[in-house]
C-alpha cells in the first residue's frame, strides 16, 4: 500500500489469482501479472511507470526476472524502464516510440484514466508519478511460438496483431491460462484497426480454446475472466469486417 496525500492508504491491488499468480494492479488503471516458475518469473507488461513496481515484484519472488510486453502502447510499456530490458515483438518498436515515454504521458494518463477506473483517487495517483524520469527502455525481440521456460511452467507467445502490429498473448499450458493484453478485454473502444486482421487473430486464439480455461486481461478488475469473451470478439468484428466490405 502507499500513503496517499491525505494520509489515508491508496492501495495497489496484488492479488493471487492462480497457483504462483499474481495480479498487480497499477491502481486499477493497468493489470500487469507476475508468472512464477521454479527458476525464473515473468512479470507481463509494466504498466504506465507509476509507483514502485520492482519493489513490488521483490516482496513476491526473489527470483531472476524476465519481463515481456503484450504489446508497445504506453500505459503497458510505459514503467519498461525500471527494468535493464524487456522483451517485445519487433513490429510495435516503433510504434511504442510513436508515445512519448515520459512523466509528461504518466500525468495525462492519469488525468484520462483514473476519473473512470479509479474515481475519487485521481490526484493520489498523480502523486505518484515518479519525481524523476526513468530510462528509455531497451527492448529484446520476440515471435510467434517462442516459449519463456521459467522452471517447471512455460510462457508461449502467440502473435495476435489487431489491436497493435506486435500485440501478442500468452499461454500457460500448466495453469491453463491466457494472459492477453489488450488484444482480449472487456472496455476497450476497438477503433483504428483493420478488423480481418482482428478477426483473424482472435480466431487463432480460440482455435486453441481447449489448452486453456481463462483470459487475463489488460484492464479493469476482476482481472481474470471466462474465455467466451474471445468468442464474442469474434462476433463482434465480424460484424465491422461486414460494415466495412
Amino acid at each position: 500500500m502507499i500513503k496517499g496525500e491525505d494520509n489515508n492508504m491508496l492501495e495497489r491491488p496484488v492479488v493471487k489469482i492462480a497457483p504462483d499468480t499474481y495480479l498487480v494492479s497499477e491502481y486499477k488503471l493497468v493489470n500487469m501479472f507476475l508468472v512464477v516458475g521454479k527458476h525464473r518469473a515473468a512479470l507481463i507488461d509494466t504498466g504506465g511507470g507509476i509507483g514502485p513496481l520492482p519493489e513490488d515484484i521483490e516482496r513476491l519472488t526473489g527470483l531472476p526476472l524476465v519481463v515481456i510486453a503484450t504489446h508497445g502502447d504506453p500505459d503497458h510499456v510505459g514503467g519498461a524502464g525500471h527494468f535493464p530490458h524487456v522483451y517485445l515483438h519487433p513490429l510495435d518498436w516503433e510504434h511504442s516510440r510513436r508515445f512519448p515515454l515520459n512523466n509528461t504521458m504518466r500525468k495525462w494518463f492519469v488525468k484520462t484514466r483514473a476519473p473512470v477506473r479509479n474515481p475519487g483517487n485521481e490526484r493520489k495517483i498523480d502523486a505518484l508519478v515518479p519525481r524523476q524520469e526513468l530510462p528509455q527502455p531497451e527492448y529484446l525481440p520476440l515471435a510467434d511460438g517462442d516459449v519463456f521456460d521459467l522452471g517447471g511452467r512455460t510462457l508461449e507467445v502467440i502473435h495476435t496483431p489487431g489491436h497493435s502490429p506486435g500485440s501478442i498473448c500468452l499461454l500457460d499450458k500448466k495453469n491453463r491460462l491466457l494472459f492477453t493484453g489488450d488484444t482480449v478485454n472487456v472496455s476497450m473502444a476497438l477503433t483504428g484497426h483493420d478488423f480481418h486482421e482482428y478477426n483473424a487473430s482472435l480466431r487463432r486464439l480460440w482455435a486453441r480454446e481447449s489448452e486453456f480455461d481463462s483470459i487475463c486481461i489488460g484492464h479493469e478488475l476482476p482481472a481474470m475472466r471466462e474465455k467466451q469473451a474471445i468468442a464474442r470478439y469474434i462476433s463482434m468484428t465480424e460484424i465491422w469486417c461486414d460494415c466495412e466490405a
